[in-house]
């Protein structure tokens, strides 16, 4: 009897081992390493869900884009282009993480994908907050943080049109990004 049960605990202890290692290959598969957001893999599976899926409210995508990452990577080294990464992850989390879901989709750009019902002004609140807290940031190796962003909302009846909608929102951010570089010109 003793041996029974003994065999079953370690069973038992093996299936629980490899259900915590499939656990942490998920979170390897769709996790940005650096920041801990959401990666793209995980950002691109959302959009594919979000055109299948009945949507009950309407979507808004926020993007963002970090200015000058490339300047301080190589004036002042990979480390600072590090800390202006996970700055930004960390302030687009705290802003954005509780109504939705947030992204690092490449070396210096975000978005975040809100699918909870919310109104367009909260979205520019929210945005004013992110404005904010970039404005007090000041790193250990970088003095200051600036961060481009645009945003869209897809009707919930337009799920078909969600490139296009994700597509203003980049423009948007490019445009802020353009007179960023236009009034900050070395």
């Amino acid at each position: 009897v003793i041996s029974v049960a003994l065999d079953s605990i370690g069973r038992l202890y093996e299936k629980a081992k490899e259900v915590v290692r499939e656990e942490e290959y998920f979170h390897y598969a769709y996790t940005d390493g650096l920041t801990g957001l959401l990666n793209r893999k995980s950002y691109e599976e959302k959009l594919e869900d979000l055109q299948v899926e009945h949507l009950f409210n309407d979507v808004v995508f926020i993007v963002f884009d970090i200015n000058d990452l490339k300047l301080a990577n190589d004036t002042l080294g990979h480390q600072a282009g590090d800390e202006i990464i996970i700055a930004t992850a960390k302030i687009i989390k705290e802003v954005f993480g509780d109504l939705g879901i947030c992204y690092r989709i490449g070396g210096d750009e975000y978005v975040c994908v809100i699918e909870k019902e919310v109104k367009e002004e909260k979205v520019k609140e929210l945005l004013n907050t992110f404005e904010i807290k970039v404005a007090e940031w000041k790193g250990k190796i970088v003095p200051s943080l600036s961060v481009a962003y645009g945003y869209s909302i897809m009707n919930k009846k337009d799920a078909n049109k969600i490139h296009k909608v994700i597509h203003l929102a980049d423009e948007i951010m490019y445009f802020y990004k353009k007179n960023y570089h236009k009034n900050n010109e070395l």
